[in-house]
């Protein structure tokens, strides 16, 4: 995962402006552009879906639902007093509107000249001959060790759960593999039976949860 970070904080110093992150994760993504952003020391993120509009602006929240064109003339407008990543969810639904695309293909160009990024969010990529040039694509990765035991720390905590570090291990390794919400499912499950955290229980919702992901990859 580090060196995964290592080549997006790269790829927004060298002004790249159009990024398609392929993940389930939107939540977790969040967090790690705003990781990222903090290390830069110069970059605000704003999020943007179709239905709540603009979020993480104080002034501007809710603006542009509904209207994929309108955030995309939002972010080309913004000087560069406040460099921003703007984070646009689920914008695959979008890609084949021909007026979407012009934008899109202007934008590579006009943002170079900026210190803003674009980060396209999606669990798909949809190929385009137009575009696909254009954006630079990466997939993010799922978390690793470091992540499982702080994520699963963290519950064992809100929980009161008595788990060690040797527990967190564990629990880490049994989890490798699964997605930050597969885990937090995983957790939520152990607890509706006793309350608590068990080592066996929430390995055995582990194996359960890697068996659906294999049949959801082969069906």
């Amino acid at each position: 995962m580090q060196s995964w970070l290592q080549n997006l904080e790269l790829l927004i110093r060298s002004r790249t402006p159009l990024i398609w992150i392929k993940s389930k994760e939107e939540e977790r993504l969040y967090r790690v552009l705003q990781s990222v952003s903090k290390r830069l020391n110069k970059k605000r993120v704003i999020s943007w879906d179709c239905v709540n509009g603009i979020q993480g602006s104080l002034n501007e929240e809710r603006k542009f639902a509904n209207n994929p064109k309108g955030i995309l003339n939002w972010i080309n407008e913004q000087n560069n007093s406040v460099s921003t990543i703007l984070l646009l969810k689920d914008f695959h639904k979008f890609y084949e509107d021909p007026t979407i695309s012009r934008t899109i293909k202007e934008l590579s160009f006009s943002l170079k000249e900026t210190t803003h990024n674009i980060i396209f969010s999606s669990h798909i990529y949809p190929t385009s001959d137009e575009l696909d040039e254009l954006l630079t694509i990466i997939e993010l990765p799922l978390p690793d060790q470091k992540e499982l035991k702080k994520l699963i720390k963290n519950i064992s905590v809100k929980t009161d759960s008595d788990l060690d570090d040797n527990d967190l291990h564990e629990l880490a390794m049994a989890s490798s593999g699964l997605s930050e919400l597969r885990v937090r499912q995983v957790a939520a499950r152990a607890l509706t039976q006793r309350g608590k955290i068990k080592q066996n229980r929430f390995k055995r919702y582990c194996r359960g949860e890697k068996t659906s992901d294999c049949k959801e990859r082969n069906s």
